[in-house]
Parts: C-alpha cells; sequence; structure tokens
C-alpha cells in the first residue's frame, strides 16, 4: 500500500499523512470518496488499524497492511441519558425522528417522480419543494443525510446521540 512505501522510504517516521500519499509526484495520484467520507484529515500510524468515519456515522477499521476491514459498524448505537427519559422520548428526539420521516417520504416521492434511486436535502427541502423548510432541532445537519433508496436516513448530534429513520 502508499503507506507502506511512504515507511519504507522514510526510516524511522511512524506516521503519515493524507497528504504524504496522495497528491501529484505521490503514490496515489488521486482518491475520490465513495460515501461522502473525508480522508484529507487522516493520520495513518505503522502498525495500527485504519479508522474512517463515513459522513453517514458508519466506522470502518481497514487494516492497510493486509489489505482488510475489521469491525465495521454500520451504525453506532444511540447513546441513552441513565438520568431521565431515554435519548428516544425527549421531545427533541421526537422532532428529529418526525423530520426523518419526512425526508424519508418526501424522498420517496421524488424518486418515484424522477425514475431515481438517489437524491440529496437540497432537492427536497426549500422553497418550491416537497418539504418549504427543515429547521435544525438540536444542531443536526439535515444537508449531510446520505438519501439511497431503500436505505435508512441517518443523523448524529454532537453529544453523541444519533437516530435512524428506516424506509417503510
Amino acid at each position: 500500500t502508499a503507506s507502506e512505501l511512504y515507511f519504507a522510504s522514510h526510516p524511522g517516521v511512524t506516521a503519515c499523512r493524507y497528504s504524504d500519499l496522495v497528491g501529484p509526484d505521490k503514490p496515489i495520484k488521486e482518491m475520490k470518496p465513495i460515501a461522502g467520507e473525508d480522508y484529507t484529515q487522516l493520520i495513518i500510524f505503522k502498525g495500527q488499524i485504519l479508522k474512517v468515519t463515513l459522513s453517514d456515522g458508519r466506522v470502518i477499521n481497514f487494516d492497510p497492511i493486509h489489505m482488510k476491514r475489521h469491525n465495521v459498524s454500520p451504525y453506532p448505537q444511540a447513546t441513552q441519558d441513565t438520568q431521565g427519559p431515554t435519548a428516544d422520548d425527549r421531545p427533541d428526539a421526537v422532532a428529529i425522528k418526525a423530520n426523518l420521516k419526512a425526508l424519508s417520504l418526501a424522498a420517496d416521492a421524488y424518486y418515484k417522480a424522477n425514475g431515481t434511486t438517489r437524491t440529496s436535502f437540497d432537492k427536497l427541502v426549500g422553497p418550491d419543494k416537497a418539504i418549504p423548510s427543515m429547521p435544525s432541532v438540536a444542531g443536526e445537519n439535515y444537508k449531510t443525510l446520505l438519501f439511497a433508496k431503500g436505505r435508512p436516513l441517518r443523523v448524529i448530534l454532537k453529544d453523541g446521540r444519533s437516530f435512524v429513520y428506516w424506509p417503510q
């Protein structure tokens, strides 16, 4: 892999950045994200498993030496507040779930009307769109959602709670 080449050509170095591996005159000329991931902030440590967090919250652990994926976590578990209502019972959680359901229903209508299986927040929400506005309830950013037919919508809050709406 590119990181192995880098470490072999830089004895004593135990970490490298994305920018050390990707770009003109680097082992990898270009790397395009597949699922919205941002590799630019990666630091690869020699002999350690690389952790990549996708924009939808999935975490992929990758062993660059053996070229294997480990412990693919499709969706991290939502956290709960042990001193009060669960994350799912809070008023903001109910509103977020309602927003996710509305977005999912609008996306389904968009797929059907346009003969597609993908869309974006901007195609669903705004003036003259299926949903006129979608304000944040607890700081969530709906623009980061990945819309794909038959796939869940997932939003993660800064406090660690996550909410998933599975299409019906």
